[in-house]
Parts: structure tokens; sequence; C-alpha cells
């Protein structure tokens, strides 16, 4: 499991969830699953599944998996993929039911996943709350990924932020990492705390990947916002994995 969130508004995360999980499938030949969090399933835009065969919804995976059934072993049913080979869940129709799920609902829903075998990587794309949920997925995921905008004000917010997840976690958590983003702006920078701890302030131990200023990493295509595989954003996010996602 590998976990996106961001403590300051957007911050890039789903473009960055994205990006990880296509060069993920792409170069690493890694089977990816990508989760979002949102109330409106955000990320199922950039997807698309077959119309001559219907597909299930994610609100219909969880309702027969609460229901005592194992939607799990017709997982491919509920699945939709992106033109790079990532699957997601199919849209759910109108208010995503996952963000209201609790602690032990949650669990629940990540072994069924597991329990498939289909899929060699999940990816949660979360939102930015501090509640027992983040802190049962900080816990079951290998590595977390907190995105924060660049400036010392934002920085101590995620120092407080990544804090209270600590705290909360009733097992030893999984590796976490401080993302600080600025795509699409000039002399952009994307790097990452390289020795998390409990403290607030993060600068003089960051380390830095640089990211040029490139217009062509985010574009608009048949009246779609999309995400170049070949522009410095993905190439960044390809050097983090490089760097810290040791079974990639």
């Amino acid at each position: 499991v590998i976990s996106v969130t961001s403590t300051c508004g957007g911050a890039g995360k789903t473009s960055f969830s994205l990006i990880l999980a296509r060069l993920l499938q792409q170069k690493r030949k890694r089977k990816v699953l990508i989760i979002s969090m949102s109330l409106l399933y955000d990320i199922g835009k950039y997807f698309v599944h077959d119309n001559e065969h219907p597909c299930r919804t994610l609100n219909e995976y969880l309702y027969h998996l609460f229901a005592g059934e194992a939607p799990e072993n017709s997982l491919s049913l509920y699945i939709m993929k992106d033109r790079f080979g990532v699957s997601s869940f199919c849209l759910p129709d109108g208010v995503s039911e996952l963000p209201g799920l609790e602690r032990t609902e949650m669990e629940r829903f990540i072994d069924s996943l597991s329990r498939s075998e289909q899929f060699d990587t999940l990816i949660l794309d979360l939102d930015n709350s501090v509640s027992e949920v983040t802190a049962m997925i900080a816990e079951r995921s290998e590595i977390m990924f907190v995105l924060s905008p660049y400036g010392e004000d934002t920085e101590k917010v995620t120092g407080r932020w990544c804090t209270h997840i600590l705290d909360q976690c009733l097992e030893g958590p999984g590796t976490m990492r401080i993302v600080v983003n600025e795509e699409g702006k000039e002399e952009d920078r994307l790097r990452f705390d390289t020795n998390l701890d409990r403290k607030e302030g993060y600068g003089s131990r960051m380390k830095s990947f640089s990211v040029p200023y490139d217009p062509h990493s985010f574009f608009v295509s048949d009246g779609a916002c999309q995400i170049s595989m070949t522009g410095s954003f993905a190439a960044a996010i390809d050097s983090i994995i490089k760097e810290v996602i040791s079974f990639a």
C-alpha cells in the first residue's frame, strides 16, 4: 500500500498520485490500483471502461463487502483503466461512500483488495483529514507521501499534521515522506524530507529535486486536463520512486 495526501488543499495530490501510479505500472511493470478518497471520486475522470460491458461501481463493491459477500472474487467487474494500464474503481453513482467508512470498515476494504491478489500495489489518494482512518492507512502503507506547498508556514502545518497522525497510530506507521510541491510555476521545486521525526521544522533536512518550469507537463486535450508522462513533473516523481520506493 502507498498513500498520498496533502495538508494544504489540493497541492497537486491527484496529479502526483496518478503519475506515480502510471510510472509504477509502465516502468516498473507493477499492476497498480489507484483509489480516490474524494467524495466525488475525482480521479475517475482519467479512466474509461468498456461501455459494452456495464461496470459495477465502488459503492456497489462496498455494499456487497459489508453484506458478507466476497466482491474481490469478481473485482474485474468493478474496474476501469486509463490508457497506461492503471486501474481504478468505476465511478460511484453520485457521492462515494468510501470517505465515510470507519477504521474497521476501511481495514476490511483494504484486506478485501489484498485478498484478490490482482494488484501488486494499491495507491490511496487521501483527503487531508486528521482521523483514525488516516492513521490506520499510515500504519498499513509501506510509504506515505505527504504533499505540502513550499513555505515556512505550510511546512509547520505539515509538521503538526504528521505529528497528529503519528500520535493516533496504534502500531508503528510505515515510512512517511514530506513532498514540497510547486507544480506549474517557474523555478519549481519538488523535494521531500528524508528523515521525518516529530519536529515542526523541516527546512534544514529537506532533500531537493529540481523541477524546471515545464508548460507541457499540464495541458488540455479534447476538453480534458492531461498530464504529460514525458514532462519534468513526471521525471521528478520518477526520481522519487528510485530514491524511496525500494520494491520498485
